[in-house]
């Protein structure tokens, strides 16, 4: 059982940074908790944070120098220009930060909080007729 009273998710770990920069890793936690790695370039990260793309990289430079985020730089040759460019940059959180675990934790515990949303035709049934029994009962005129 894993023990989530150690997870480092308060102050500590956003302790050296502003609020914009706290938001910005908060947003990369959160896809990397659906996702298991954010790939987004910096410009759809500035445009989902309504930031400048000048901004998220040096929030990402910051976190990445913190060491709360790891970026990685996979490159290949472009085969049209023959240049060596990144094809992309996963962004993970470092296993020193937050186990695994305990990431893999939450995104089952999300996936579960949006299965118990789904609604049958049973379910949508059952919903219709409690909703018919709370209504007060008005005659016809």
């Amino acid at each position: 059982m894993l023990n989530t009273s150690s997870i480092p998710l308060g102050q500590d770990l956003t302790k050296d940074l502003n609020f914009s920069q706290t938001t910005t890793f908060l947003y990369i936690l959160n896809q990397i908790i659906d996702n298991r790695a954010l790939t987004k370039s910096n410009k759809e990260i500035a445009k989902d944070l309504n930031l400048s793309i000048s901004t998220i990289e040096k929030h990402l430079k910051m976190l990445d120098r913190l060491g709360l985020i790891h970026r990685g730089n996979e490159r290949a040759r472009n085969p049209f220009t023959l240049e060596w460019e990144t094809v992309s940059r996963s962004i993970t959180i470092p296993k020193n930060k937050i186990d695994p675990r305990v990431l893999a934790t939450m995104h089952s515990q999300r996936i579960s909080s949006m299965l118990e949303l789904i609604v049958t035709p049973d379910t949508t049934k059952m919903m219709i007729k409690t909703l018919k029994e709370s209504r007060p009962h008005v005659e016809p005129r």
